[in-house]
């Protein structure tokens, strides 16, 4: 099952406001391919009922199907959403009662990246306000708690710097965040976690999730529902990575994003000290990499709350063994930035 436009590229996009939201181009559709000659009959049965969809397509029917002329396969060029909602993203497929072996496709709905909603470093909006963005879906959650997301804070990303996320849950329960490209790929995953109820700050340092800076363009940063309540949005907007040089006004604070420093000893044996500072309560992974960037260890992954913390590290891998001596890497994780340092260690 694909989701293609005219050109066969893959992507679905819907338009519109409110409690009506209209698929984006006539021409964009749902494509099932049976991979073999389906009898007349058989097609009519498929037609009359012998198709489930799952996931995002739950969200959004195709309707108005047009059988291939070779009848391989079955086009829906039209969509009947049944949740009044500008994103719909996640895992979807089509199941033919063992009529067929359907394959997983990313189905994705929204996305339309036609403006955002501009912020300074302080979350005053600038003037531009994107009003498809940052909306909070009612849900129903089940597993997922319900919350809200403000739009970032420094909204471009000017070189070098970050934007600020601030959301809040209503209760526990597991929250994921990440940032999307404009063909609805995931760049950054920015949180993943199970969270207590209560407010949050996560950053976005323009990187993606190999730690390389990702090309001058908009993004879509997505709150989304785990897996069990299908893939819903709670909420979402575009943020736009601006390469243009921006001077940062007289008196304006910097957010605070969580620090790395050195580690000590340094060169060291056996042990050595790592430490880090985080401004706000947030998920923290800390490993340790050889130079061709395998894992060696984690030394840390957890719930962190703010302030000065330090982990240990003993010159031992994940299975316990002892490490050769040599140059490797320590990097911190946390709060949707990644910063990566250099140690030595010497038997």
């Amino acid at each position: 099952m694909t989701v293609t436009d005219a050109d066969g590229t893959i992507a679905v996009g819907i338009d519109g406001t409110g409690d009506a939201p209209l698929v984006k181009g006539p021409l964009q559709q749902v494509e099932i391919d049976f991979g073999r000659y389906v009898p007349t009959a058989e097609m009519q049965y498929i037609l009359d009922g012998g198709l489930k969809y799952s996931g995002a397509l739950e969200w959004a029917q195709p309707i108005s199907p047009t059988v291939r002329h070779d009848s391989t396969g079955i086009i829906f060029s039209d969509f009947d959403l049944a949740r009044a909602w500008p994103d719909i993203w996640g895992d979807a497929s089509v199941v033919g009662y063992g009529l067929f072996d359907p394959a997983s496709s990313r189905f994705r709905l929204g996305f339309d990246h036609e403006g955002y909603t501009k912020t300074d470093h302080y979350c005053h909006t600038l003037g531009e306000i994107d009003f498809d963005d940052w909306v909070t879906n009612p849900g129903p959650f089940f597993f997922t708690p319900s919350g809200a997301m403000m739009p970032p804070c420094q909204n471009p990303i000017p070189p070098g710097q970050y934007a600020e996320i601030q959301y809040s849950i209503d209760e526990d329960g597991p929250v994921m965040i990440h940032i999307i490209d404009s063909a609805g790929n995931v760049v950054r995953q920015l949180v993943s976690g199970y969270f207590s109820a209560g407010y949050y700050t996560v950053y976005w340092d323009r990187l993606d999730n190999s730690g390389s800076e990702v090309p001058e363009g908009l993004y879509h940063l997505i709150w989304d529902a785990s897996a069990e309540d299908g893939g819903q949005v709670i909420t979402s907007g575009d943020i736009y990575v601006s390469n243009a040089p921006t001077a940062v006004p007289l008196g304006t604070i910097q957010p605070l994003k969580p620090t790395l420093s050195d580690n000590y000893p340094n060169p060291f044996n056996p042990a050595t000290v790592i430490s880090f500072e985080l401004p706000a309560t947030t998920f923290a992974r800390i490993t340790v990499l050889s130079l061709d960037g395998k894992k060696v260890k984690t030394l840390l992954a957890a719930q962190i709350p703010s302030g000065n913390h330090n982990v240990t590290w003993n010159g031992r891998d994940n299975l316990g063994r002892s490490v050769p001596s040599g140059t490797y890497f320590y990097r911190l994780e946390a709060g949707g930035t990644m910063d990566t340092r250099r140690m030595l260690l010497l038997k």
